[in-house]
Parts: C-alpha cells; sequence; structure tokens
C-alpha cells in the first residue's frame, strides 16, 4: 500500500531519488523505491503460498523482509562503519 507519491522537488535528504514513496504497515514505515528484479520461478510459487497462509501482504513484503533479514545477518559486519583510527596510532 503506497500512501504517497513525493517528487525530486521535495526537501529532505532524500531528494537525490527520482521517485521515492512512502510505505506504512501497521508500525512499520519506510521510504521506499521501485526495483525490477528477477526471481526464479519456484521461490515466487514459495512466496505465494505465504501470502496465501498470511504471513504477508504481497510479494513485495516478502522481498523486502527476506533482502532485511539477509543484510542483517550476512553481511552486517560488511555494512557496518569500519571503527575509526587515531592518527599516528598502530
Amino acid at each position: 500500500m503506497v500512501d504517497a507519491v513525493v517528487s525530486k522537488r521535495a526537501v529532505s535528504p532524500l531528494s537525490t531519488y527520482k521517485r521515492f514513496y512512502v510505505t506504512k504497515r501497521d508500525e512499520y514505515t519506510a521510504v521506499t523505491r521501485v526495483i525490477s528484479v528477477k526471481i526464479p520461478v519456484m521461490l515466487i510459487e514459495r512466496m505465494d503460498e505465504l501470502i496465501e497462509r498470511g504471513y504477508f501482504q504481497n510479494r513485495a513484503d516478502v522481498v523486502r523482509e527476506a533482502a532485511d533479514r539477509r543484510l542483517l545477518v550476512d553481511y552486517h559486519k560488511l555494512l557496518s562503519p569500519e571503527p575509526r583510527r587515531e592518527v599516528g596510532v598502530r
């Protein structure tokens, strides 16, 4: 469910995006952007099963949750800023 569409003219740190959306789900609110991805048919069928069982509202929610979990768990250290080193300290 997209609640708002904001143009590039918006005064915001996100104004570099050509187009972004505010997505709201219960207590979850995020600024999102539409992308295109290719997903194997088998995974789409599994996603649809989860939606039918009521775990998710739509495919976008499944993909967003899966990407978020993968980034948080598997790539957390890679995405975290490196600790600052003092100049002259080895």
